[in-house]
């Protein structure tokens, strides 16, 4: 972003520069910036649970919900400019759950909740299986096998013990809903 495209007037703004709805496989994409639909944008990150979760407030006088029906499990790309760095934020995300809803004559209000891919697919993933080896190894193994993340991550490596065990979860990550 070139400083002539900063307007920002103070260091808590940002613009978003893409906002698409896709159907869970990725097809059919709709920008959600078109007919200026988003009422109000946040996302949580908290240091003990291992996910983000984010929530978009609509204003559909268009009617998407009801031309193109959100089930949950769409999936929500954003671009975030910010008066703090030249580059936009970018961010991926799931539609796990719809509320507020509120309608009135043509126009309908409510809230998309979403969290993190790897949030998304923990849900449904059960594991039971052995584990062995250093624990460094063993997350690494959960995040790219299990849990089938792509993104970077970062820990520190252990040089010392090796773990034998077998684990029966419901679910990886515990989420707690807000």
């Amino acid at each position: 972003m070139s400083s002539t495209e900063n307007t920002f007037q103070n260091s808590s703004e940002f613009k978003f520069k893409k906002c698409i709805i896709t159907k869970g496989d990725g097809s059919d994409p709709k920008s959600l910036l078109n007919a200026d639909m988003v009422l109000g944008f946040s996302v949580l990150e908290n240091l003990f649970h291992p996910h983000l979760q984010a929530s978009l407030a609509l204003s559909d006088s268009g009617g998407l919900i009801n031309s193109y029906p959100i089930e949950g499990g769409e999936n929500i790309e954003l671009e975030i400019g910010t008066s703090f760095q030249d580059e936009p934020i970018r961010y991926k995300f799931k539609v796990f759950k719809i509320s507020n809803r509120v309608k009135k004559n043509k126009m309908q209000a409510y809230t998309l909740f979403m969290c993190s891919e790897e949030s998304f697919v923990n849900e449904v993933i059960r594991l039971q299986k052995q584990l062995s080896g250093k624990p460094d190894q063993i997350v690494a193994e959960l995040l790219r096998n299990e849990l089938k993340s792509s993104k970077e991550f970062f820990m520190s490596i252990s040089f010392f013990f090796e773990y034998n065990f077998y684990i029966n979860l419901n679910k990886m990550i515990r989420r707690k809903e807000r």
